[in-house]
């Protein structure tokens, strides 16, 4: 724990931030932060992996095949969360309206 406080002190770089690579350890789960700027979209790779994300901050929407989920979360302790859970092999896009930090677990 003590070296992702370290690393990350000074706040994450925009786009996808590593914190624990399931790529680099197949038994275990990957955990990363995708810091994204107003109007960004991204899509986040399920290739051969569930994917669950979580709004933490911003506003934005999280796309998934045919679902699309609308998030708006300005204080994540008194905001309940948005979530959106995604199978292997899926489409999955995260469409930011303002600056947005969301978290990715995958299995």
């Amino acid at each position: 724990m003590q070296e992702l406080i370290v690393k990350f002190r000074k706040g994450f770089k925009s786009g996808r931030n590593t914190l624990i690579s399931e790529q680099k350890n197949p038994n275990q789960m990957g955990l990363a932060v995708y810091a994204l700027r107003s109007n960004q979209r991204v899509s986040v790779p399920t290739e051969n992996r569930e994917v669950a994300l979580v709004a933490f901050h911003g506003k934005g929407k999280f796309a998934a095949d045919d679902c699309r989920v609308k998030f708006s979360r300005s204080d994540w302790v008194k905001q309940g969360p948005t979530i959106i859970h995604a199978a292997r092999n899926s489409g999955l896009q995260i469409i930011a309206h303002t600056n947005c930090e969301i978290i990715a677990a995958s299995i």
